[in-house]
Order: structure tokens, then C-alpha cells, then sequence
């Protein structure tokens, strides 16, 4: 299993990623990093 401080980076990254899609308008691909986003912040 990951360890917190893996998951809070990965975490990190995808939203990173879904920030940037969205100011570039990629709605879809916002909204798919989000999710993975919110998956990975679950405990």
C-alpha cells in the first residue's frame, strides 16, 4: 500500500493536472483528473 506522503503527492499531481485543463478549457479531461483526484484523497 502507498504511504500517505505517496498518495498526497500523486494527489497533488492530478489536481495539478486537472487545473490546468481547466484553464485551457479541456472540460472533459478536467473532470476526469478531479475524479482521480478525489480517489486518491480518500483515506
Amino acid at each position: 500500500m502507498a504511504q500517505p506522503s505517496e498518495r498526497r503527492a500523486a494527489f497533488e499531481a492530478v489536481a495539478s493536472l486537472a487545473s490546468r485543463a481547466f484553464a485551457e478549457r479541456r472540460y472533459d479531461a478536467a473532470m476526469s483528473h478531479l475524479e482521480r483526484a478525489h480517489v486518491l484523497g480518500q483515506p
